[in-house]
């Protein structure tokens, strides 16, 4: 067998992903991105749990009840 390239796409022809399904991937990253902002302003704590307190979520109700990790 002998390898045969896809064929190329002419002028004119639509893109393989439409505008709309673009725009959807283009915010999806920018959500990770986002993801990736807010993890790097966190400072660890030193216990080794609790950092999700820091946006203002409440303590773990299993740690609280059973002073153990979640």
């Amino acid at each position: 067998m002998r390898y045969v390239p896809p064929p190329c796409r002419p002028p004119g022809e639509r893109a393989w992903i439409a505008w709309p399904g673009r725009l959807a991937l283009v915010a999806f990253g920018l959500g990770l991105v986002g993801l990736l902002v807010v993890a790097r302003m966190l400072a660890p704590n030193p216990k080794g749990w609790g950092t999700h307190e820091q946006l203002g979520f409440p303590a773990c109700a299993f740690q609280l009840r059973y002073q153990m990790r979640c």
